[in-house]
């Protein structure tokens, strides 16, 4: 059998072969006995097998050179047979990682794999070994070693197929390195000064500008379109997936949302490959799916799917240019609808990227999900007496303003047979405003609002009262965790209040509260009373005095 002068050489090479995984460190020791230790540097615990490959011969121990080329007891002889010669299979490895990984997955993929080593622990029972602790084989004979996954335990959130190929001649030591593609999800805020320069990151990925006043939390009227983006990174072993790589985003919404599917176009998708300074939409390439209701929940769902990411193409057909650096967006809108929350928790909408995990095979994995939320909330009025607060006022009747002077929109609201709220909408004309009136209780109710300033303007009074023609000044000041970094896991809305009045509102029902007087009309005489005897008691008088004065003629014009 040939041997190989500096074969260590083409062994470098095969040490890349790898599936979502770059193999690197590797130092090899002249000891007694031969080891291989591998650091999981993953996200999650593996579960290895070792397969041995080749084996060779050493000239000594000071010298890593490998000879008399053998396959090794780890390949079935079905391998053997279609692959052939042993040393001429390894001599066309030299120093061509990608054949390297050709073989890899052939091997794999052809199960031509056999008599695994597994990680084990003291009791000798198969031991996924935990992210960032160490692993050895001990008593390894010299030669080539492939390191991989065990089938089916690589399927969870942020999980990675290791599968590459080392040489073990002494004390071998690895560093399995895992890197899998992130997502974040970012909703626009409309009003507050949030992210106003884009200036902000996410933790998550740092290295990609997130758009003008997109962060975790916002706050809208119901109807409004509300701007999503998904963004997704790719993983550091992006260019080994010569096969395509699959990426899919799903999309989770509260019963409280409802995506604009019958918008055409709506859902678009792009690639940057800088700091998401510049973005390339994407015309082909990938597909949108129906939104599906799950009827226990009333969440909706659906995905955007890139069979295979590296066939995007643009608007003229060509294809777009991705590498390990490249980020992927997709945006959307949404409104909330007749079954949003008002206030806390609010109306969530999350969602997670599915991704090839395994260059050698056809593995999927999932990253964990991201969470951002939506808010509205509820104006409540009661009318009373402006000198007997507690006496409920009927029949006050109001439109609501969004502004006092020039441009001034009215709210036309819109309800369902049971009487949600389905939609708000403004126009100039007063005429076409909703009209809000006080019941027996003396309230009503202005449902679906963002947080911001409005103006009450009274219609009409109750029987008996005068009408108040001034603009009523009413804001809500709903004080939100506006950042990067909510996860759902605490109140996004922290404080609701009413102007200044800080105990005026309730979080928790996302309602703010206020009274609203009117004053009684002028008192006038009526039928029967005091009015009527006044009068009677000044004819009496008039026709006393009419009387003297005949008399008193008489008795004059009698002395003549």
């Amino acid at each position: 059998m040939k041997h190989f002068k500096r074969l260590f050489s083409y062994l470098v090479a095969l040490t890349m072969v790898l599936s979502l995984a770059a193999f690197a460190g590797v130092n090899v020791h002249a000891d007694t006995g031969n080891s291989l230790t591998i650091t999981n540097n993953g996200k999650t615990a593996h579960t290895f097998e070792l397969y041995q490959i080749f084996t060779g011969t050493q000239k000594d121990k000071t010298d890593s050179t490998l000879g008399d080329i053998e396959w090794g007891s780890g390949v079935t002889d079905a391998g053997r047979n279609q692959l052939g010669n042993a040393a001429e299979n390894a001599k066309k490895l030299n120093n061509d990682s990608a054949k390297a990984r050709t073989l890899a997955k052939t091997l794999d993929k052809n199960r031509y794999l056999q008599n695994p080593t597994y990680s084990k622990d003291s009791s000798g029972e198969k031991f996924a070994v935990p992210k960032d602790e160490k692993y050895t084989f001990g008593n390894l004979e010299t030669g080539y070693y492939l390191v991989k996954d065990e089938a089916n335990t690589q399927t969870g959130e942020n999980s990675a197929y290791t599968d590459y190929i080392c040489c073990v001649v002494g004390k071998t030591e690895a560093e399995t390195k895992l890197d899998v593609p992130t997502t974040i999800k970012k909703v626009q805020e409309n009003k507050k000064d949030v992210n106003k320069d884009d200036l902000e990151t996410d933790a998550n990925m740092n290295d990609v500008k997130l758009g003008n006043h997109f962060n975790d939390v916002a706050d809208y009227s119901i109807g409004d379109n509300i701007p999503y983006e998904l963004i997704g990174s790719l993983p550091t072993n992006y260019d080994k997936y010569t096969d395509g790589y699959f990426y899919q985003f799903t999309d989770i919404m509260d019963k409280g949302l409802t995506r604009n599917d019958d918008v055409n176009d709506d859902v678009q998708a792009w690639i940057s490959n800088d700091d998401g300074s510049s973005w390339t939409k994407i015309y082909s390439g990938f597909n949108v799916s129906p939104v599906s209701k799950d009827a226990s929940t009333g969440k909706t769902t659906f995905t955007v799917t890139f069979d295979n990411l590296k066939n995007a193409k643009d608007k003229d057909g060509s294809v777009i240019t991705t590498d390990s650096n490249s980020k992927i967006k997709v945006t959307f809108t949404a409104k909330l609808n007749g079954d949003a929350e008002y206030g806390n928790p609010g109306n969530v909408n999350e969602s997670y990227l599915k991704y090839s995990n395994d260059v050698n095979g056809e593995g999927k994995g999932e990253t964990t999900h991201d969470k951002v939320v939506v808010f509205t909330y509820e104006l409540d009025s009661t009318k009373v007496d402006a000198n007997e607060t507690t006496t409920k006022l009927e029949g006050a009747e109001f439109i609501l303003a969004d502004s006092n002077g020039e441009g001034k929109k009215y709210l036309v609201q819109t309800k369902d047979k049971e009487g949600k709220v389905t939609n708000n909408t403004w126009t100039t004309d007063e005429n076409e405003a909703t009209k809000f009136v006080s019941g027996s209780d003396g309230k009503f109710e202005i449902k679906g609002l963002d947080d911001g300033t409005y103006y009450l303007q009274e219609t009409k009074a109750p029987a008996g009262y005068n009408i108040d023609s001034t603009l009523k000044k009413v804001t809500i000041n709903a004080t939100t965790s506006n950042g990067q970094d909510w996860n759902g896991s605490a109140e996004a809305l922290t404080a609701l209040s009413l102007g200044k009045l800080n105990n005026s509102g309730d979080k928790e029902k996302g309602t703010v509260s206020e009274q609203i007087t009117n004053t009684k009309g002028s008192s006038l005489p009526s039928t029967g009373g005091m009015g009527t005897t006044l009068l009677y008691v000044a004819g009496g008088i008039l026709v006393a005095c009419a009387a003297a004065y005949v008399i008193i003629s008489r008795k004059k014009s009698a002395k003549k």
